[in-house]
């Protein structure tokens, strides 16, 4: 997450501007933005929120305009005059046909990786999306990428 060195808080405690302008990718706008919405507008009834869904290079253009508040991806990069906190840690999911050795585990290791082909996503901008095989390469397991 990124928050602009504005007065945000002041902000939100209705010691200023009404609105709170929000960027955040397409899959945290669907999962972790309504719960986090209702409990916002519990405790900040007068603030009007938007919220701006984007990938996440058009967030990082949004920040460095300064056209929203706060931003909320995974792997967003340092940008000048904005903070960076982490909010948490999530899973990785491992998706693998029906039939496939690592079907029935309940959880995967990193060891249990090896040999097997690992789909790299295609970087978004400045974002690097290699810490899976990062932690592959420093723990010497050996994989396939594409």
């Amino acid at each position: 997450m990124s928050i602009q060195r504005w007065n945000t808080a002041k902000y939100i405690r209705g010691e200023g501007a009404q609105v709170l302008r929000v960027a955040v990718t397409h899959s945290l706008a669907t999962t972790l933005m309504p719960p986090v919405l209702k409990s916002f507008r519990q405790r900040f009834p007068h603030v009007r929120i938007v919220v701006h869904s984007h990938r996440l290079s058009q967030i990082i253009l949004r920040l460095q305009k300064v056209s929203v508040d706060i931003a909320i991806g995974s792997q967003v990069p340092k940008i000048p005059g904005s903070v960076r906190e982490l909010m948490g840690n999530v899973r990785q999911v491992c998706v693998v046909p029906h039939h496939h050795r690592l079907a029935s585990k309940e959880i995967i290791r990193t060891q249990d990786l090896a040999d097997e082909t690992i789909l790299r996503i295609t970087p978004d901008g400045p974002a690097s999306w290699s810490e899976v095989f990062k932690n592959l390469e420093d723990m010497n397991v050996p994989f396939n990428d594409t």
